[in-house]
């Protein structure tokens, strides 16, 4: 299985590094890989979206769950595939688009996938994931709210000069794509990943909002769910977990 999302050439430009070599910030900490598998036993059925989280795909598997990742970079899938046990089922595959397993999750775990998406792809995300999970299913994702710092550095370039327009200030939404060279200016160090790598990435990433707390509340307030939590992941913190409960059917 294969995605045309162009986006997946980011990903295709780092692959694990993303995990290995990127910065620790970038990363779930040690109480939020425990929170998003808690609850995991051997008869949950789990989907983990986004390869490069690799110790969450690593703590799930130590609950003895029956495991899925889902990923649409082929590199990914690739190297993911080399570093877990052939129990674990890695699909190349773009979450936005339907899974012949639609229905039969009890838990869906990302971390800061939500990030990626504009609005569009959020929607859609979210009622993707609705189709994924079983009645009462979970879904457990970490989110990062408001401005990275490369998007205030990139805006600070950008302001004496005319015609720049990678930002839509309505959407809270930033273009990668629109960047030309002010990301040769602007981009920021990913931990030891190489330049050339890191410009590849961000290039590719395309259309991405900045999200808030009500955005949140918004994506997840159809009768699909019937419960949520948003808090922060520790005291003070712009990252927060979010968790929602498929509704009964």
């Amino acid at each position: 299985m294969s995605t045309s999302n162009p986006k997946a050439r980011a990903w295709d430009a780092l692959g694990l590094k993303y995990y290995f070599l990127g910065r620790r910030s970038g990363k779930p900490t040690r109480a939020t890989i425990r929170w998003f598998t808690a609850d995991l036993v051997p008869s949950s059925r789990c989907l983990v979206v986004g390869g490069t989280s690799l110790a969450v795909i690593r703590a799930a598997i130590r609950t003895g769950c029956r495991l899925e990742v889902v990923d649409f970079s082929a590199r990914v899938c690739d190297e993911v595939r080399a570093r877990v046990p052939d129990t674990v089922t890695i699909v190349n595959h773009d979450i936005l688009q339907p899974l012949a397993t639609d229905g039969s999750f009890t838990h869906v775990v990302c971390d800061a996938l939500i990030n990626r998406f504009d609005d569009d792809e959020a929607g859609r995300f979210g009622r993707q994931v609705a189709r994924l999970l079983r009645p009462d299913g979970v879904l457990r994702a970490t989110v990062k709210l408001g401005h990275y710092p490369m998007d205030l550095r990139l805006m600070e370039i950008a302001a004496g000069r005319a015609g720049v327009a990678f930002w839509d200030e309505d959407t809270r939404t930033i273009d990668y794509g629109m960047l030309g060279d002010l990301l040769e200016l602007g981009y920021a160090r990913h931990g030891g990943i190489r330049r050339e790598d890191l410009i590849g990435w961000y290039r590719n990433r395309g259309r991405e909002k900045r999200y808030q707390e009500s955005d949140l509340r918004q994506l997840f307030a159809s009768k699909e769910w019937s419960w949520l939590d948003v808090h922060p992941e520790v005291a003070g913190s712009d990252r927060v977990r979010l968790e929602a409960r498929r509704a009964s059917r």
